[in-house]
């Protein structure tokens, strides 16, 4: 009795396989070449301001990290954030989040003091930014770059950041 009762439900379960394999046949899906969305140029309609806020910030936690020669005495250096350059007429305005970004991040770190006059200031930072062509991809992307220099305009180091936008839907940047 059991060995009928398992062939039964051996022979129910192929039987239920079959009809739903022709189903599925039956029901064919195509896949579509391109899923992702187009790449466009960089404009202001495509380029979000929390793309430059991101990047100002890794771009600014990379110069903490690496000048703490310079903010470790006391009393603490002032900083001034000079307005940001663009590099290439078609890069966004939003790079005028990213200064304000650079100064909130400055300032929350308490390791500089931000002054508004650059004759007040110990050192300065000069911003920049321009679209890019990455190799290999199609995709829109941001270079970020800051330079600090001293009060006696010498070079002292430098740091720049790339982000690119997803290829995805929703054209997130990251």
């Amino acid at each position: 009795m059991k060995k009928l009762l398992t062939a039964s439900a051996y022979i129910l379960l192929a039987a239920c396989t079959v009809v739903s394999h022709q189903a599925m046949e039956e029901n064919e899906q195509y896949v579509v070449d391109t899923p992702y969305a187009q790449p466009q140029p960089l404009t202001e309609e495509n380029t979000s301001a929390e793309a430059y806020i991101l990047v100002a910030n890794r771009t600014v936690n990379k110069l903490l990290d690496e000048t703490s020669e310079y903010y470790d005495k006391l009393p603490r250096p002032k900083i001034y954030v000079m307005s940001p350059e663009k590099q290439d007429e078609n890069t966004p305005d939003g790079i005028y989040q990213a200064r304000l970004e650079t100064i909130n991040v400055l300032e929350g770190s308490k390791t500089y003091t931000v002054v508004n006059n650059l004759n007040d200031a110990d050192y300065y930072l000069k911003i920049s930014a321009k679209p890019i062509a990455l190799q290999g991809s199609t995709m829109p992307a941001i270079s970020y770059h800051l330079a600090l220099y001293s009060a006696d305009n010498t070079p002292l180091k430098d740091w720049s950041q790339v982000i690119k936008q997803v290829q995805n839907d929703d054209k997130s940047w990251w």
